[in-house]
């Protein structure tokens, strides 16, 4: 893993195409978990399928997911 860090301070470890977007305790980023707690991130997925199919996928494994962004 490679830590950067982002324009305004934000923090992250990346590794091949993937993040982990780190938070400060009481500067949370948005968007954010329902209940950011210190020590907790969030992450980030790059899919090859519609955002809808990797949403669906995950369901099916029981994990609830809070926000969906489509990004390029």
């Amino acid at each position: 893993m490679r830590e950067v860090t982002f324009d305004g301070g934000g923090r992250a470890v990346t590794f091949g195409h993937s993040k982990i977007n780190l938070h400060r305790s009481g500067r949370e980023s948005e968007p954010q978990a329902e209940r950011p707690t210190p020590g907790s991130g969030d992450l980030c997925f790059i899919v090859d399928q519609s955002l809808d199919q990797a949403v669906a996928e995950l369901a099916s494994r029981g994990v609830p997911v809070i926000s969906k962004l489509r990004t390029v």
